[in-house]
């Protein structure tokens, strides 16, 4: 019973990388250097850094994926935080900020 649970929870947690039909577009190393750009031209690489870059799908039903890399800490965006960035398949990035309205 235990092995078997074990399993199901290895499935559930490898789910979404076994739904992957090929390698990404845009490799970790691509990704890394975009998030650490983006940092840089902010200003933000001094005291902010990567925590982690993690490659994850873009919605619960499609095959697509993206890069997400984490900031070590929020970065203050005139009343919301960044908490990271998002990094497609074609290269282009978005910001990942907090979902609170601003005040």
């Amino acid at each position: 019973m235990k092995k078997r649970l074990a399993f199901v929870t290895a499935l559930l947690l490898a789910g979404p990388a076994l739904l992957a039909d090929e390698r990404p577009a845009v490799g970790i190393e691509k990704a890394a250097a975009l998030a650490q750009a983006h940092l840089q031209d902010g200003g933000h690489d001094k005291t902010t850094w990567i925590a982690a870059l993690t490659l994850e799908p873009d919605s619960v039903m499609r095959r697509k994926f993206v890069w997400y890399a984490k900031w070590s800490a929020p970065i203050a965006l005139g009343g919301r935080k960044e908490l990271g960035l998002e990094i497609s398949m074609d290269g282009s990035v978005a910001r990942a900020v907090d979902r609170k309205a601003p005040k």
